[in-house]
């Protein structure tokens, strides 16, 4: 029993250790990411009045930019959506349309089966 509990002990602790790499591993990539998509802000004490109107102005085309590729994102979206829709409606039209009937139940002798089937024949 207590090698069971020393195999148990060490895959826990082998678990926590590879969770805990996979936590920084996933938090450095983030940091890295950050770091390319966003550029850090000048110091704005030393710029004068021009500066930041520039600064301004740029800050402005990046929203502009991101708000249309936002909207572009949610077109697509919404597009997909009603497309799974409108596939979702013509399956469920055409599983009614293939729908087997059920089959009624009838009552027949042994006699009366076995003449059915011979006049088949």
């Amino acid at each position: 029993m207590t090698e069971f509990a020393d195999i148990k002990k060490s895959l826990l602790q082998k678990a926590k250790e590879l969770l805990a790499s996979e936590v920084a591993a996933n938090s450095s990539a983030r940091d890295e990411a950050l770091q390319e998509r966003v550029k850090p802000l000048p110091d704005y004490a030393s710029m004068d009045e021009e500066q930041l109107k520039q600064l301004c102005r740029e800050l402005h085309a990046s929203i502009d930019k991101a708000d249309e590729q936002r909207y572009d994102a949610e077109y697509k979206i919404e597009k997909h959506n009603k497309e799974s829709e409108e596939l979702k409606r013509k399956h469920a039209e055409l599983k009614a349309k293939m729908k087997k009937p059920a089959l009624k139940r009838i009552r027949m002798s042994p006699e009366e089966m076995m003449s059915t089937l011979l006049a088949a024949k």
